[in-house]
């Protein structure tokens, strides 16, 4: 809007232009590691970039760190295949009279060849429906149900999305943004939609299940290797050893240290700031702490917010929002009152103590408390509903806390990797 209204008063003869060095410019675009992806050139065009690029070209890309990566599922129909719990979805699509099943797919604008396709798999399904129903992360904090199967799902991406059907966490990161300010990242442990942070969203495993396994990847535990290419890390990563969280107390192995080490990274508002017109162009590129220290205390940070996003920290078993007032639970419009901190979901009840800049918060285009309960207008919270948005106000909160920390640290990051290459 800011961009759209500064166009609509300014044209070619009214704009302050400020004049770049190109020509060194791309010299040092050119002794990067990044300039390896595009060898004809990369061009921008502010002054942020001519003064960052040489750095920021020498960080190390996240499609280079983790291998194995692919846009998340796109269903083609999220109206039909997407439900707010296993049982809807499984009412829909568990129907065993074909006419019954024609009408309601038809009811929600799917075509008949389309209807004949689908009730043609279920038939011949040889496990349970109830197995093609699985969690789906859809957006930030808001977990739903899909149906998957390749057959049905217009993109299931199964090459990777099979791995997130065990144990697994993936970054979540997008090439290209139109967000104002940076924010289109987030962590899933499953299925993910491509839209999970915005246009088209990117998902990219820690872990990946070896072929033998993939027969058997609905039922227990198989084998697993890292999707991290450690060719592409500096040499210092290969020393890293397994520790114990100081937050958590958990015990952290090494890929586990490299995948929260990034996402604290990622978390960063001065890294975000600073090289904000770079990660709006391609994929986030990671400086690499040299100093040891200062890499452990960004991987405790990084599972923290780890833990946090997906509403697995101890710090939500006792969430510090409230759910107050009387009545029928029923969402009818978001009412934040800024004055008093209470985000209203209808005329007498709300959730207490959210601070403005949590109300405000962003992941993607998203603004995370607006958007769960705007796309739930006209739905009755459960108990487990009004829990769950406690858990994410909750969440959101030490979010910010934790973003602060990691800028204390973040700093040295940069500074350790100045010291190297002026001693180099």
């Amino acid at each position: 809007e800011k961009k759209n209204n500064y166009l609509s008063e300014h044209d070619v003869y009214t704009t302050t232009w400020q004049e770049l060095d190109i020509v060194r410019i791309e010299k040092e675009f050119k002794k990067t590691r990044w300039a390896k992806k595009y060898k004809n050139g990369f061009y921008f065009f502010s002054k942020q970039v001519s003064e960052n690029i040489g750095v920021y070209g020498n960080f190390i890309g996240i499609e280079e760190i983790l291998k194995n990566g692919n846009v998340g599922i796109a269903t083609g129909e999220d109206k039909t295949l997407v439900d707010w719990s296993k049982k809807e979805l499984i009412d829909k699509f568990g129907l065993h009279n074909k006419d019954a099943f024609s009408v309601l797919m038809q009811h929600n604008g799917i075509s008949m060849a389309t209807v004949n396709k689908w009730w043609e798999i279920i038939q011949e399904l040889t496990q349970p429906l109830e197995e093609q129903a699985r969690s789906y992360n859809y957006r930030p904090f808001d977990i739903r149900f899909v149906i998957y199967n390749r057959g049905i799902l217009q993109r299931s991406r199964s090459k990777i999305m099979d791995h997130m059907l065990q144990d697994n966490l993936a970054l979540c990161v997008t090439n290209s943004s139109s967000q104002e300010k940076y924010n289109e990242i987030f962590v899933t442990d499953g299925l993910t939609d491509k839209h999970m942070t915005g246009h088209q969203t990117y998902v990219f495993p820690l872990y990946i299940y070896n072929n033998e396994s993939q027969q058997d990847l609905f039922h227990g535990d198989n084998h697993k290797s890292h999707n991290i290419n450690w060719d592409a890390l500096p040499e210092w990563v290969a020393g890293i050893q397994p520790f114990t969280s100081s937050a958590t107390n958990n015990f952290i192995q090494v890929p586990e240290a490299i995948f929260y080490y990034i996402y604290a990274v990622l978390y960063s508002n001065i890294y975000r700031e600073k090289y904000q017109e770079f990660l709006k162009s391609d994929f986030p590129r990671i400086p690499f702490t040299l100093d040891n220290q200062t890499f452990q205390n960004l991987v405790v940070l990084g599972e923290q917010l780890v833990e946090l996003h997906l509403l697995k920290s101890k710090m939500l078993e006792t969430p510090f929002s409230r759910y107050e007032g009387q009545g029928d639970n029923l969402i009818e419009k978001p009412d934040y009152h800024e004055n008093i901190g209470c985000l209203y979901i209808n005329r007498f009840q709300y959730f207490a103590k959210v601070v403005p800049e949590v109300w405000r918060y962003y992941i993607g285009g998203y603004q995370v408390l607006d958007k769960w309960l705007k796309v739930r207008k006209g739905r009755v919270l459960s108990l487990e509903d009004q829990l769950h948005f406690r858990k994410i106000i909750t969440s959101l909160t030490q979010t910010i806390d934790i973003q602060k920390r990691i800028d204390k640290f973040y700093p040295e990051v940069e500074k350790s990797l100045t010291e190297s290459s002026s001693k180099s």
